[in-house]
């Protein structure tokens, strides 16, 4: 099976775009995953050293790419502006 491209696996709602994680992405993440307000949630508090973000962030990029499950950007629609990301799973079939 052929992957999709990001521009097929883009979906919009009314107001935000969810889209696979690229490495565009970094300066944004970066910022989000560093803050003390989302450090509360994640990684035990402890944030990641800039090479273990770039580890991250390559291997995040990796897992969504051509339509696979993974971390994927949150955008607002009319601006751009990331709001956050999702991490996708798959659903287990009974």
């Amino acid at each position: 099976m052929k992957p999709l491209s990001d521009a097929a696996l883009t979906m919009d709602t009314g107001r935000l775009t969810l889209r696979p994680l690229a490495p565009a992405d970094a300066p944004w993440c970066w910022e989000m995953f560093s803050s003390a307000e989302v450090l509360r949630y994640i990684n035990g508090g402890k944030p990641l050293s800039p090479e273990g973000f770039d580890e991250e962030m390559r291997k995040s990029v990796k897992r969504s790419a051509g339509g696979r499950i993974g971390i994927w950007a949150i955008t607002d629609r009319s601006t751009g502006q990331a709001c956050g990301t999702a991490f996708l799973l798959p659903l287990p079939i009974d």
